[in-house]
């Protein structure tokens, strides 16, 4: 029988303080400062923090963003008229609670002047409200004293533009073909958009492995899809995006393959993707405002809900974050794939900027540009400006369009234009380097009515392996009167640079086992040498070349030809997991000799390109006349992607053989049913391969939550105990609110879980995901921590060092637990189970977590748990804020005499 939790609360207290006993045996702001009062309505005080941990909170956050401004002086319960009384500057900020929501007015006065914002923050988001506030004050003190005393950095440079209608030249497309409609950006690339085309190009508009591969998957033919965007998706997949048909068309230019869902109510405006499976596009028609979310895999779509007026534009960081912007408060609000508003950026820039930004696009950094209006801002993560572009460098009186598409490189913070009116592209670089800074050097400079500028910038292109824009100068030299000898140097320079790549895709396509792919990639590679060799018959490195390919191609059409011996008659793919976290695959395929000789000597080259790196290789001795062999075939680790179980994969190989005297080489391609190759990993193994044991933000937890004098380095316990009160006090905070109901918690299939960061920022109900929480935060301070699964419940292990003897001594209490703790205690130290689960109102949050889970393995069948040790991966983010982690939260216990005092007190009552 299941025993409630709070039937022995008295007893798990005890045990905690004297466990804990046992262990313990063992930014400068400016000169001008802004008084501020927070006032909580009445009714709204039971649904929010305390009004002096939400000071607390406002207080760290305005100190870490904007403390070069102001510093912040509360003035308690002083009514406005004192606070005017005792400073020129000062502002005051009420609370209400009302339909779900929290209202934040801010009235802000300076020189007897006020200016008001109102916001609004969905209840259950305490770090969002913080951060509205904040922003707010910063925002209301910068327009008082105006927003151009802010200083801007000057705006990036312009390294690069092309000409749409100069891609004609490389793919052979009609000029009708090249009108733009899109772009998107991934890493250094960009793709770009055509009504039934698309195209990649690397920096400075270079052709790259990509471009070559876009020209080579539409050699048959055109989309036959209406494109209205496209989105690069994981390794050489596009999501190809039509507004008018509503489709969704996954492809793969390198494979050939093509996977089509329908989308209804799919925008022409930006999209973008989050993890593998799921694409995030605003919704087509005005309703409520949001995000819709498409599967790739087929099934409804679904729509995160943002609490917004108006949303024109989004973007995702790198934690898969959706940074949405809100039309009407004129802010980023920042919310997870589950829709809880994690985080609140408000720019700090006149209304009458950017009216309707059109672009989002975020950086690694947190910084982000808002783009629109023929403009584009870059600002820090706090919401300053950075810098402000709107006309374009070496062009004088020359603006940026109204309207344009955009692409950034987030690492790199270089981004791109598209002028679809102007069929052009402009590349952007705020720190341009090598190539980029002499292409842009001579760009500031140049002008194109003149002929000597014209050649030296095409002379330098053509010298910096830059196909493209030597071409496009050399028609440009043309227009303006020059002689025809620059552009056709660069046709044939352009020639030979498109033979070379596709010489090195159609070599890739053959060690990968694609020999059907290699065949049509080998005869455009011919084509192209071919038309070199007519223009340029002198050319005999291209001749030789030729020879070479033809030769190449010949191999692989006798692999693909002729009377095939073997057969696959049945193949499957095992999904093994040799580690705590890897997964590795095997491939077993049954091999049928149909000919009437045996087959000796027989090699098996195998891969699996959408999931594997590299191909594998078995072999057998002979396989007689009518009869099958079966081959294994170990793939190694699942490096791309690993397959789920019940798919169908498809396998590419290469069989070679002995038929009688002759050699035979054949090109097999078939599919795979994947399968588990063993026993499905517990609960408690996949939420182990998410936890990091030295996750950054665990390490500052203390610093961000807690209130007053440490605890001592050496007592990790006592510091886990506080933390864990105050985060399960902000959890109980944030998910009581009377009427809201806990955000949804179901998992999106192409994520692997939130990152710790958004845990925290969000205060997730979801039992798993505080499971990682506590265990992470538990290493962090250097004590051993595993996970716990019984049945469907998660719990974190903790090594709390003390020997397991002492303890059951020490604690009378631990012995009706003895059986099951001894179990979970190896190694002869006291190993505590805690619980995910958000604490009831009013009671310790460490001890609640400490109760709940005692009495769940009291009750439960111990002989199904598992157990799987915290292992490091890569799942979680551990790399520096984009933007701070402030939470308001009660003062904890700062120390073990703090504890030792408030456990007496409260056992007091008990006896």
């Amino acid at each position: 029988m299941t025993r409630s939790c709070s039937s022995f609360s008295g007893e798990a207290l005890m045990m905690l303080v004297v466990i804990m006993l046992l262990f313990l045996a063992s930014n400068s702001a400016g000169a001008e400062s802004l008084h501020l009062r927070v006032a909580v309505a009445p009714e709204a005080v039971g649904a929010l923090p305390a009004t002096s941990g939400l000071e607390a909170g406002i207080q760290r956050l305005f100190a870490a963003e904007f403390g070069t401004f102001t510093s912040l002086v509360f003035d308690g319960e002083q009514s406005g008229s004192q606070a005017a009384a005792a400073s020129d500057t000062f502002a005051q900020v009420r609370l209400e609670v009302s339909g779900g929501a929290v209202t934040a007015s801010t009235d802000f006065t300076r020189a007897r002047a006020m200016r008001s914002l109102v916001s609004t923050v969905p209840a259950g988001c305490p770090a969002s409200l913080l951060a509205t506030i904040a922003g707010d004050l910063a925002f209301l003190f910068v327009s008082s004293r105006g927003f151009s005393t802010l200083p801007l950095s000057p705006p990036p440079a312009l390294v690069a533009s092309l000409s749409t209608d100069t891609l004609g030249t490389l793919t052979g497309w009609n000029p009708e073909e090249l009108e733009p409609v899109g772009l998107a950006g991934s890493g250094d690339e960009i793709t770009i958009c055509f009504p039934h085309r698309y195209l990649t190009l690397g920096p400075l508009f270079r052709i790259s492995a990509s471009t070559i591969r876009d020209i080579n998957g539409q050699g048959i033919g055109r989309e036959p899809m209406q494109l209205s965007g496209i989105v690069q998706g994981p390794g050489d997949t596009l999501l190809l995006l039509s507004e008018r048909e509503a489709r969704i068309a996954l492809v793969d230019p390198r494979l050939g393959t093509r996977q089509v869902t329908d989308a209804q109510e799919l925008s022409a405006l930006p999209a973008r993707l989050i993890g593998r499976g799921t694409l995030a596009a605003l919704p087509g028609k005005l309703g409520e405002p949001g995000i819709r979310l498409y599967p790739l895999e087929g099934g409804p779509s679904r729509v995160v809900r943002v609490a917004a007026s108006y949303v024109p534009a989004f973007d995702l960081d790198r934690e898969g974050n959706l940074w949405a912007w809100d039309a009407g408060e004129r802010r980023v609000r920042i919310l997870t794939p589950r829709g809880q508003e994690v985080f609140s950026i408000r720019p700090l820039f006149s209304a009458a900027t950017v009216q309707l930004p059109q672009q989002l696009a975020v950086f690694d950094d947190g910084s982000f540009l808002l783009a629109g209006s023929a403009e584009v801002w870059k600002f820090q993560s706090s919401g300053i400006p950075v810098w402000r572009l709107a006309r374009i460098p070496g062009r004088p009186g020359e603006s940026l369009p109204s309207s344009f598409d955009l692409a950034a490189n987030r690492s790199s913070g270089s981004f791109t234009i598209l002028d679809a009116q102007s069929r052009r592209l402009l590349a952007f670089s705020s720190s341009p380097a090598g190539e980029a800074a002499r292409l842009g050097s001579l760009l500031e400079r140049l002008d194109s009515r003149k002929q000597r500028d014209l050649q030296e910038a095409s002379a330098f292109a053509h010298g910096a392996g830059l196909g493209l824009v030597a071409l496009q100068y050399g028609e440009l030299l043309i227009q303006a009167g020059g002689a025809e000898a620059e552009r056709e140097a660069a046709r044939m320079a352009l020639l030979r640079e498109k033979a070379a790549g596709y010489s090195d895709f159609a070599d890739g396509l053959t060690r990968d086992l694609l020999y059907e792919r290699a065949d049509a990639a080998w005869l455009r590679t011919a084509e192209t040498l071919r038309e070199l060799a007519a223009e340029s018959p002198e050319d005999q490195a291209a001749a030789a070349m030729l020879q070479t390919v033809l030769a190449r191609r010949r191999e692989i059409r006798s692999a693909l030809t002729g009377t095939p011996d073997l057969q696959a008659v049945s193949a499957r793919v095992l999904i093994g997991h040799p580690d705590a976290c890897g997964t590795s695959l095997t491939l077993e395929v049954t091999l049928r000799n149909s000919g009437a000789q045996p087959l000796r000597g027989v090699r098996v080259h195998a891969d699996l390109p959408s999931a594997v790196s590299a191909p594998a290789l078995a072999a057998l001795d002979e396989i007689p006349p009518s009869e099958a062999r079966e081959v294994r075939i170990p793939l190694g680790p699942a490096d791309l992607e690993s397959p789920t179980s019940a798919a169908a994969v498809p396998v590419f190989a290469l069989v070679t053989y002995q038929r009688g005297a002759q050699g035979i080489s054949r090109s097999l391609s078939f599919s795979a049913q994947a399968a588990e190759g063993g026993p499905r990993r517990s609960l408690a193994e996949a939420l182990a391969c998410r936890a990091v044991p030295l996750d950054t933000l665990a390490a500052n937890l203390a610093e961000s939550l807690l209130e007053g004098a440490r605890s001592d380095p050496s007592q990790p316990l006592a510091r886990l105990a506080g933390i864990l009160d105050s985060l399960g006090a902000a959890r109980r905070q944030a998910y009581t609110v009377p009427g809201v109901s806990p955000v949804d918690s179901t998992r999106t299939p192409e994520s692997t879980g939130p990152t710790m960061r958004n845990l925290l920022r969000s205060l997730s109900p979801d039992e798993s995901d505080w499971t990682i929480v506590t265990a992470s935060i538990a290493s962090t301070l250097g004590m051993p921590a595993a996970i716990l699964s019984l049945g469907d419940r998660p719990f974190a292990l903790v090594n709390t060092g003390i020997p397991f003897s002492n303890a059951l001594a020490a604690v009378p209490g631990l012995e009706r637990f003895s059986e099951q703790l001894a179990g979970l205690s190896p190694g002869g130290t006291l190993w505590l189970p805690l619980s995910g689960r958000v604490p009831p109102s009013e009671v310790d949050g460490a001890s609640w977590s400490m109760a709940d889970a005692l009495d769940a393995i009291a009750s439960g069948d111990m002989a199904n748990a598992r157990r799987s040790a915290v292992a490091q991966s890569g799942a979680q983010e551990s790399a520096p804020l984009p933007f701070p982690l402030v939470l308001p939260v009660s003062t904890a216990r700062p120390s073990i005499a703090a504890l030792r005092d408030a456990a007496e007190s409260s056992l007091a009552g008990v006896r």
